[in-house]
């Protein structure tokens, strides 16, 4: 079976990672992994349809709610773009780093 390979146009670095959290989306909570993430946006496993440029907040146990926007859904993968200063996600990714999500 052929393997294809789709192009990284991501402009930040992500962190693989891997923890339960949940997106809101139109007052509902859907759970979902977190995958990876990154300054720029994060990529999540979670059964929810919606389209793309559709704000959704990520609620992240300890850290707080991130908002975004769905960029790609595909085979119960979703990539989110933030739409939070930069500075506020490094923040979280240094106590991801440091302490984990739990």
């Amino acid at each position: 079976m052929a393997q294809f390979q789709v192009p990284n146009r991501r402009r930040e670095d992500r962190k693989a990672v891997l923890f339960r959290t949940s997106l809101m989306f139109g007052g509902i909570g859907v759970d979902c992994d977190v995958l990876d993430i990154g300054t720029g946006g994060v990529r999540v496993a979670a059964s929810l349809q919606a389209a793309s440029q559709t704000s959704v907040t990520l609620a992240i146990d300890q850290l707080g709610d991130f908002q975004a926007r769905i960029a790609w859904n595909r085979g119960g993968e979703i990539g989110l773009k933030f739409d939070e200063p930069p500075e506020r996600i490094n923040q979280a990714l240094e106590v991801i780093a440091l302490y984990g999500t739990s």
